[in-house]
């Protein structure tokens, strides 16, 4: 049980990343492509940061590889970044480019390849976070679900054990009374519900320790080995 909701920490959630993007001076460079990879260089997503600078997307837990930059400005950051919480905050900035080298064979448009209309990458963020957003809801939902099963599974299987000391008590409290008892009395002995007494018999009689019959209005339990069913009706009653 416990390693089960051990895994389950580990299921993938998408998170929010978020931030703005400046450049070498900390002037906002809105509008700039913000393309995030994996770590062997597959791209996962690439949004536009805003008309504010702003830009935010949703990532499953993990580590990636950010690369941003505006058309027609020769400036680039390209850094490494590990998701881990629900809401993270990265803000950017651009520096000189120097070299295209550390990022030559990705799936990368070149800076002069970028398109000129910001809304064409609008449409392609928005698609996207909904994905994310949507697999996240579908996950959360399984999860929720599979956490309430176990612990409901859990909450029976913990109700059901009857521990072997209470048995014994039972057993003792029989055989000290001559091999028979009103169930009534077990109650008043133990200081258990009755629910509790009733389950702990039930479990002895599975196991043939102890029988039990209805005399009347009440329950008479004993053990076969010492009382005879016989002796029932004439020892009552049996105090």
């Amino acid at each position: 049980m416990k390693g089960l909701l051990f895994i389950l920490l580990f299921i993938p959630f998408a998170f929010s990343l978020y931030g703005t993007v400046y450049d070498i001076s900390l002037d906002k460079v809105p509008f700039s492509i913000v393309s995030v990879y994996d770590m062997n260089g597959t791209i996962v997503t690439r949004t536009l940061a805003d008309s504010n600078a702003n830009y935010s997307i949703l990532l499953p837990n993990g580590t990636y590889r950010i690369i941003v930059y505006k058309p027609g400005l020769d400036m680039i950051s390209n850094e490494t970044i590990t998701v881990f919480s629900g809401t993270q905050r990265y803000d950017i900035i651009l520096v000189p480019i120097l070299s295209y080298e550390n990022i030559s064979g990705m799936d990368l448009p070149g800076i002069g390849e970028l398109p000129n209309n910001p809304e064409s990458l609008m449409i392609t963020k928005t698609r996207e976070q909904n994905q994310f957003k949507y697999a996240n809801l579908v996950v959360g939902f399984f999860a929720a679900l599979l956490l309430f099963g176990l612990y409901k599974v859990f909450k029976i299987m913990k109700k059901g054990r009857v521990k072997e000391e209470d048995q014994m008590k039972i057993l003792d409290l029989i055989t000290g009374n001559g091999g028979k008892m009103y169930q009534k009395e077990l109650v008043k002995k133990t200081g258990w519900s009755e629910a509790k007494v009733s389950l702990v018999l039930k479990e002895l009689k599975k196991k043939g320790k102890i029988k039990k019959r209805k005399i009347g209005r009440e329950k008479i339990v004993y053990i076969p080995e010492q009382f005879s069913p016989g002796q029932l009706i004439q020892d009552r009653p049996l105090k």
